[in-house]
């Protein structure tokens, strides 16, 4: 976008010309309709590059502010980056739970055989 606003500030001078050349030639064309429709170009290019030229600037204003606050983003992925390239692997390296019915219910009972195993060692211990 920077590269982007220094060209449109670039032009700003062949736009001058333009303009000034189009004045030039309004200034020499006898009153009347062709001279109505260039005044009304001249004026409708003026309006367009006010505008090109005011989002532009206000484009450099907000990147200004934004490019710290990236910058910042930036520093804090690189800060808890390996922490989650440690937790993918230990997600990777877990195994898939299975979603069908029989082989959960199979789960669930062998929970409670298991369950039932702990207890009896903490009664026991």
């Amino acid at each position: 976008m920077q590269s982007l606003a220094l060209e449109v500030h670039l032009q700003e001078v062949v736009f001058e010309e333009i303009l000034n050349f189009g004045r030039e030639v309004l200034d020499k064309t006898e009153p009347g309709l062709t001279r109505d429709q260039l005044e009304n170009k001249l004026n409708d290019l003026s309006e367009r590059w006010d505008v090109v030229s005011g989002k532009t600037t206000e484009r450099e204003e907000q990147l200004d502010e934004l490019i710290p606050l990236a910058q910042k983003y930036e520093d804090s992925i690189q800060e808890i980056l390996p922490q989650m390239n440690e937790i993918e692997q230990i997600v990777s390296d877990c195994e898939k739970v299975p979603c069908e019915r029989h082989v959960l219910v199979r789960e669930q009972e062998l929970i409670k055989v298991l369950s039932g195993m702990i207890s009896l060692f903490r009664a026991f211990s």
